[in-house]
Formats: structure tokens, sequence, C-alpha cells
């Protein structure tokens, strides 16, 4: 497609494409005029232009030869020996990971839960009750983590202020984690001391 058009006249015109275009056949003629008219301020340009057609017309001039028999054979052995490495986990896969780690956290602390209860039948309401929240502390942290990682495998292969983003989540991820340890280490330690 050509550059130089009386509607874009003030625009930059990319001679080099303008040359492409016309060994192509595909230069309006308002476009061959300009380049006639640089050809005309730019001699060494032309004989450039000459070289490109002689060599144009030649590629066409040129027979065409099959391709041999015993090439797509060949190809094809190759092919099958070539080991393919495996591709890396991706975004999703690492996301769905870190769900299946969560789930198997919460399930095993409501197996810890059911197996205490079963043991002993004095087993106190607060203790289950802290531990209630803290395997939906554990649920949330790790839906919290499975959306961090994957906005941020997300926005380290598309933008590059994914640093940015990264400090950022990782400054949200040390505030939910300083929240834990705020509500959830001194209940424990009070439920611990009051035993």
């Amino acid at each position: 497609m050509s550059t130089y058009t009386k509607a874009n006249m003030n625009a930059p015109v990319d001679w080099e494409q303008l040359m492409i275009d016309a060994l192509d056949g595909t230069l309006a003629e308002c476009d061959r005029q300009a380049l006639e008219t640089y050809f005309d301020l730019h001699p060494q340009e032309r004989a450039l232009f000459e070289r490109m057609r002689g060599l144009d017309d030649t590629l066409h001039l040129a027979p065409l030869v099959a391709a041999p028999a015993s090439l797509a054979p060949q190809v094809m052995r190759q092919t099958a020996q070539t080991h393919v490495a495996q591709p890396p986990l991706c975004a999703s896969q690492i996301a769905f990971l870190i769900f299946i780690s969560s789930v198997l956290v919460v399930c095993a602390g409501v197996a810890m839960l059911a197996l205490g209860s079963l043991l002993s039948p004095e087993f106190p309401v607060r203790e289950i009750q802290t531990l209630l929240a803290f395997m939906r502390g554990v649920a949330e942290f790790g839906v919290s983590l499975l959306d961090v990682v994957t906005t941020f495998l997300r926005a380290v292969f598309s933008q590059p202020t994914a640093w940015v983003v990264l400090v950022g989540m990782i400054a949200v991820v040390t505030l939910w984690m300083r929240l834990l340890a705020v509500v959830f280490v001194p209940a424990l330690a009070l439920q611990f001391a009051s035993t």
C-alpha cells in the first residue's frame, strides 16, 4: 500500500515502500509521479530501483523446481526424532495447584477437628471455634494467594510495569499475614495460657 497520497502529502514518505509497490504493480498514479520526481532528484536511487527491477524480473523468469519425493519422509523422520520439551506450567495450572493445596489444608483441619472431637468428649467449644476460624483464614489466604499469583503472572507476561505490581502484591500479602499474626497468635497464646 502506498504511503504518499494527496490525503497525506505532509506525512514523511517511505520511498523504499513506494519502490516495492512499483515493482508489485500496486502503485497509484499520483505515487508514481512522486516517485519519478524523487528519481529525478536522486539518480543513485533510480539506479537502485533499476537493479531491484532487474532482480525481480530474473526471479519471475526462474523456473520452479519441485521438491524431491524423499524430502517429506526425511523431514517427518527428523521431526519424529526431535525431542519436544514440556512447556513450563502456565498461570492457570499454578493457580489450580495453589487452590487444590488450600482445599487440602482445609480438609486436613476438618479431619483433625473431627478426630479430636471423637477422641475427647470434653473437647472445648472455644478451641473448635479457634480452629474453624484458623481454617477459614487458611482458605481465604489460599484464595487470596491464588488471585495474587494469577494476577502477577498475567502482569509479568503482558506489561513492563510488572515489578511495581509485584511490590504492591507483596505489600498486600504482608499486611494480610500481619493481620493474621495480630489476630490469631494472641488468641492462641491466651487459650494456651488459660489451660
